[in-house]
């Protein structure tokens, strides 16, 4: 993710391009995520996993040989298709084999942010000794190491096709209404940070080592967010969290559109324990707790879609823009507003869900 702009400057495109190939990636999991976790609910969850993991490699190699942007439009959003498959359904899986273990999940789930920083960092070194066009034969090495890891993860039942499915859809109930808002806004408002920090970075002449340093920073609070997660939750329960995580981001992209100093920087890296590591662990247990259990892995697919696909990719867009017209200044601003808009949102959240808990009515379903 760092790198991947970079990636795609350094084959020719120009920042707008940069915007749309990257927005058309997340654009895919508007959809996406709900035919996988619909197929998953309705099958064997493992073996739609392994075919999902499969897809992702195969098409990955497509980028080997396409350098132009219509034909980077068609490889990418072919390749993200697959690839929104898997994340969703191993969520499902990890929550449902550490149920009842308290914070087994966030302890499994931090592997994912090691492997970030090892990547961040070393790629970071090897593209400032070699070229960026290295990224490809890398992230093709890890996605075939994914392969194998699935082939020997839990195996899951075959649901019962004549199962009662009540989804968590947006129009389920208000509070499901306004907790996808939130989380849309929150993956809106990172944008600029996903899209476009390292090329802002580069241009204020941050090396592509300090660069991967400063994301390696984020993933270390990440990590230690995600170790301790469960008190945080127990401490102010799961829908402050995500409206605590909103006003953080507000915070987080307000310091990013000052000028692009060291403690600034810092500072705002270390908020990434909230703005990734806590919201997201806090909206996973939320759908958990309030999704049907035979429509788990359908309600991870709403929350991919809307918030990684729709809200991400609106985002990813959003900045190009902002970035190439406005500046980042401009742009960190737009994303703190967004976020703003998100708190008001997860606020909303917790008075429906005081009202009443979601899912009272089909406690018998399924």
């Amino acid at each position: 993710m760092p790198y991947w702009p970079i990636y795609l400057h350094s084959i020719g495109f120009d920042l707008r391009q940069i915007g749309w190939l990257t927005a058309v990636a997340l654009g895919v999991k508007v959809v996406a995520p709900l035919f996988w976790g619909y197929w998953a609910d309705r099958s064997c969850r493992y073996t739609v996993t392994l075919v999902a993991t499969l897809l992702t490699s195969g098409t990955f190699v497509l980028f080997f040989f396409n350098s132009d942007f219509q034909s980077l439009l068609w490889v990418t959003a072919l390749y993200h298709f697959c690839n929104s498959g898997p994340m969703a359904l191993v969520e499902v899986t990890t929550l449902e084999a550490v149920a009842g273990q308290g914070d087994a999940y966030g302890k499994i789930r931090r592997w994912g942010s090691v492997g970030f920083i090892v990547t961040s960092f070393g790629v970071g070194w090897l593209l400032d000794q070699t070229q960026p066009t290295l990224l490809l034969p890398i992230i093709l090495g890890w996605l075939l190491a994914g392969v194998l890891l699935a082939i020997v993860m839990p195996k899951t039942a075959k649901s019962d096709s004549t199962t009662t499915h009540v989804v968590l859809s947006p129009w389920y109930h208000p509070s499901a209404g306004w907790f996808y808002w939130a989380t849309m806004a929150m993956q809106f408002s990172h944008g600029a940070y996903y899209g476009f920090m390292s090329l802002h970075l580069q241009q204020h002449d941050f090396s592509r080592t300090a660069i991967g340093l400063l994301w390696t920073l984020g993933v270390v609070a990440e990590i230690v967010m995600m170790s301790h997660a469960p008190w945080l939750l127990n401490r102010l329960g799961v829908v402050p969290a995500l409206s605590v995580s909103l006003l953080m981001a507000v915070l987080r992209w307000s310091m990013y559109a000052l000028p692009p100093l060291w403690p600034l920087l810092v500072a705002g890296q270390l908020l990434h324990a909230f703005t990734f590591a806590a919201f997201h662990i806090a909206a996973v247990r939320w759908i958990y707790d309030h999704a049907d259990p035979a429509s788990r892995a359908t309600a991870q697919a709403w929350y991919a879609s809307l918030s990684y696909g729709v809200g991400g990719s609106l985002g990813l867009a959003t900045a190009g823009y902002l970035f190439a017209e406005t500046g980042a200044s401009s742009l960190f601003l737009t994303m703190a507003l967004v976020a703003a808009l998100g708190w008001l949102a997860s606020r909303r959240v917790g008075s429906h869900s005081k009202r009443k808990a979601l899912g009272s009515n089909h406690s018998g379903s399924g």
